[in-house]
C-alpha cells in the first residue's frame, strides 16, 4: 500500500467514536437520570429522600458485590456492634437513624447492598447460586418463599413499615448465606473468611471489658451484661473456631495469646451470666467430647484455666461483698426450678400465651407486623418476639414455616455429616467442623432468643465449603 493510500486510511475513520451499544447505554442512562431529576423537582420532599436512597443503595450496591470482605466487616460494625453493643452508649437520636420519616437500623443500609448483590448475581445466572437455591438447598429456598408469602399476605392486614420491621428484625439474618456462598467460592477466599470471623468474634472480649468499665465500672451482677446475648454467643463461636484452627496446626498463635482468649472467654461467659449462652456453651463441648474433637490433654488444659477463672472470680466478687456460688446458684434457677426464676417463669408463661395463638392459625400463622401482642394473666400486653425461635416462627409464620425451617437444618446436618466422611483438605475440615459446632450450639441458644449475625455468618461459609466438597470442579 502506498504512502497516500495510508494517509488516506487513516484520516477516514472505521469507527466511531462510541459504538452503537455503547451509544445505547449513554443515551439510557442519561434518559434515566434525566428523569429522576425530572422526579426530585417535582415531587418534592419525598422524591428528594427517595433520590438519596437509590444513590445509597447503587453505592452499598457496588461494595457488597466488590468488595465482600469489606461487607463482611460492615456487618460485624453496623449489625452488631452499633445495632447492639453501642445502642446503650449513644445518645437517644443516633440510636435509630432517621431518613426522613422512615426510622432506620444501622445494619439496613449493608442489608440492602447485600440483597442487591445477590439479586445482580442471580440475574447473571451464578451457577452456584442457582445450585444453592434449586439444588442443594432448596428448603431454603422454599423457607424463603413461604416467608415471601407471608409478607405479601401480610400487607393486606398490617401496616407496611411494621411488616417489613418485623422481617427485618427476624429474618434477615437469612440473607448472609447466599451472599457468602456466591462470594466467598475459592477455597482460599473461605478461608481468609474463616480467620477474619474468627479474629471479630474475639474481638468482643475487649468490647466486653469496656462496656463493663463504662456501664458497670467493672461491678458483677445478675443484670450487668458486659455483653449483649448475641455478642457472648459470637464469642463462644470464636473460641470453637480457634480451638480447631489450634487443634489442626492451621492458627498460630502463641501459647500465652490462646491461653489468655480462653480465660477471658470463660471469665466473661461466667459473670455475663446469659444462661442460653451458658447451655450452648455446654452443648458445644458435649459436641466435642462425642465427637471425640477433644484429647485427654485438652481436658487437663481446660480444667486448670476453669479453676484459674473461677478463683480469680470468687476473688473479685469477695471484693465487692458478693459470693460466686450463690450467684451461679440462682442464675442457674431457670434450669433447676424456673417457676422461682422471674424472667424463665416469664418466659414460660409466654410461651404458653403464644401456643394459645398459634393454634388459632396452625399452619399459617399470623403473619408479620401484628408484634404478637401477648397478654399474660394480669392483662400486661407484651409485644416483643416470646423469646425462643421456634415458638416465634410458628407464630408468625404458622407449621408450614417452622416444619420448612427444620427441613432446612436437618438437610444441613445431613450435609455436614457426609461431608466429614469424605476426603478433604484440613482448612475445609476445620471451617465444617466449627459450623458444625456452632449450629447444634446455637440451636439450643435459640431455645430462648431468635436469630443473630454471626451464627449465619459461620453457617453460610460452612455450606459454602461443603458445597464446594460435593462439587468435582469449582464454579467460577
Amino acid at each position: 500500500m502506498s504512502y497516500t493510500d495510508n494517509t488516506t486510511q487513516h484520516l477516514l475513520p472505521t469507527k466511531s467514536l462510541f459504538s452503537l451499544r455503547e451509544n445505547k447505554k449513554f443515551i439510557f442512562v442519561t434518559i434515566v437520570f434525566a428523569a429522576l431529576c425530572l422526579m426530585v423537582l417535582i415531587g418534592g420532599q419525598r422524591a428528594l429522600y427517595l433520590w438519596y436512597a437509590l444513590n445509597i443503595a447503587c453505592a452499598l450496591t457496588i461494595i457488597a458485590y466488590r468488595h465482600p470482605y469489606l461487607t463482611i466487616v460492615l456487618v460485624f460494625l453496623l449489625g452488631q456492634i452499633m445495632g447492639q453493643e453501642a445502642q446503650v452508649l449513644l445518645p437517644e437520636s443516633l440510636r435509630q437513624p432517621a431518613l426522613g420519616p422512615l426510622k432506620l437500623r444501622y445494619f439496613d443500609p449493608i442489608l440492602l447492598g447485600i440483597v442487591c448483590a445477590i439479586g445482580l448475581k442471580l440475574l447473571q445466572r451464578d451457577k452456584k447460586l442457582e445450585q444453592f437455591l434449586l439444588k442443594d438447598y432448596p428448603f431454603w429456598t422454599l423457607f424463603l418463599g413461604w416467608l415471601t408469602i407471608e409478607i405479601v399476605r401480610s400487607l393486606g392486614t398490617y401496616n407496611i413499615i411494621n411488616v417489613l420491621g418485623e422481617f427485618r428484625t427476624y429474618y434477615q439474618y437469612m440473607f448472609l448465606i447466599p451472599y457468602i456462598v456466591v462470594f466467598f467460592k475459592t477455597e482460599d477466599e473461605q478461608w481468609r473468611l474463616f480467620k477474619l470471623l474468627m479474629f471479630l468474634s474475639l474481638i468482643f472480649i475487649f468490647i466486653g471489658i469496656i462496656r463493663g468499665s463504662i456501664l458497670y465500672s467493672f461491678r458483677f451482677g445478675s443484670y450487668n451484661k458486659w455483653l449483649t446475648s448475641n455478642a457472648n454467643l459470637a464469642l463462644l463461636m470464636g473460641i470453637t473456631a480457634l480451638y480447631f484452627g489450634r487443634k489442626y496446626r492451621l492458627v498460630t498463635l502463641r501459647n500465652t495469646v490462646v491461653s489468655f482468649l480462653f480465660m477471658a472467654f470463660i471469665f466473661i461467659t461466667l459473670i455475663n451470666s446469659v444462661r442460653s449462652v451458658w447451655l450452648a456453651t455446654i452443648v458445644a463441648f458435649l459436641v466435642l467430647i462425642f465427637t471425640r474433637q477433644i484429647s485427654f490433654k485438652s481436658y487437663i488444659i481446660v480444667g486448670i484455666f476453669g479453676i484459674i477463672v473461677l478463683a480469680t472470680v470468687f476473688y473479685v466478687f469477695e471484693i465487692q461483698d458478693k459470693n460466686i456460688f450463690y450467684f451461679i446458684k440462682t442464675r442457674s434457677m431457670a434450669f433447676t426450678d424456673y417457676q422461682k426464676d422471674p424472667t424463665a417463669n416469664w418466659r414460660y408463661l409466654l410461651w404458653l400465651e403464644s401456643f394459645k395463638q398459634i393454634i388459632q392459625k396452625l399452619f399459617i400463622g399470623k403473619g408479620l407486623g401484628y408484634h404478637f401482642n401477648l397478654y399474660l394473666s394480669r392483662g400486661v400486653r407484651i409485644t416483643t418476639s416470646p423469646h425462643n425461635l421456634y415458638i416465634s416462627i410458628a407464630y408468625q409464620l404458622g407449621t408450614v414455616g417452622l416444619l420448612l425451617y427444620i427441613g432446612f437444618i436437618s438437610q444441613l446436618f445431613l450435609q455436614i455429616r457426609k461431608t466429614l466422611k469424605m476426603q478433604i483438605s484440613l482448612r475445609p475440615r476445620v471451617i465444617v467442623l466449627t459450623a458444625f459446632v456452632i449450629l447444634l450450639s446455637s440451636s439450643f441458644y435459640y431455645i430462648a432468643y431468635t436469630f443473630e449475625y454471626f451464627t449465619w455468618l459461620y453457617v453460610g461459609l460452612g455450606i459454602a465449603v461443603i458445597m464446594n466438597a460435593f462439587n468435582s470442579k469449582e464454579y467460577t
